[in-house]
């Protein structure tokens, strides 16, 4: 088992990992070493270097994705690459006066969708929501408008055939782009 907990004292965590002390080997993945996760678990990777204090704790979390990705064999410098590229391009017009945010994902990338949402909730206090796309067209599509920004993570599904074609104009933004409506 794989506990991850940048604090180490994630009540959950520390639960899962004694329950099941001695029946199955455990691993945790933290940032802190002088926290309780260090005994409950069997081994323990420290992270210390990506520790964080703020309200919105982003180096720690993706720190151990690409540490867990890079263990996995995949080649991480893509992603990095990628990164770089999406925090040196500017922001599309309308985006920094918009006071509300969807977040959309299809698959894998719906947790993504809810991640970015909390993030950017936690960050700027904005009002943001997140979607699976499809559920999107069935009903949440209705508040989008002037004012509000859609992100898509990848593909967005093409418009319910049930909405006017205002909503389905309203449904414009391309893969992994952000669109001002």
């Amino acid at each position: 088992m794989l506990a991850l907990s940048r604090s180490g004292t994630t009540t959950e965590v520390l639960d899962v990992l004694r329950r099941v002390r001695g029946t199955i080997p455990t691993v945790a993945i933290t940032a802190d070493p002088g926290t309780p996760v260090m005994d409950a678990a069997d081994d323990v990777v420290v992270l210390d270097y990506a520790d964080e204090r703020s309200v919105v704790q982003t180096r720690f979390a993706t720190t151990q994705l690409v540490l867990l990705r890079a263990h996995l064999g995949e080649d991480v410098s893509a992603a990095i690459e990628d990164a770089g590229r999406a925090l040196a391009e500017p922001l599309p017009r309308g985006a920094a006066e918009a006071e509300q945010f969807t977040f959309l994902g299809r698959g894998w990338t719906v947790g993504l969708a809810h991640e970015a949402a909390l993030k950017m909730r936690e960050a700027a206090g904005a009002w943001t929501e997140s979607y699976p796309a499809m559920e999107y067209r069935h009903g949440p599509i209705s508040i989008t408008g002037p004012g509000r920004v859609v992100w898509s993570f990848g593909e967005p599904p093409p418009a319910s055939p049930t909405r006017s074609r205002r909503s389905a104009e309203r449904w414009s933004p391309g893969p992994s782009t952000p669109s001002p409506t």
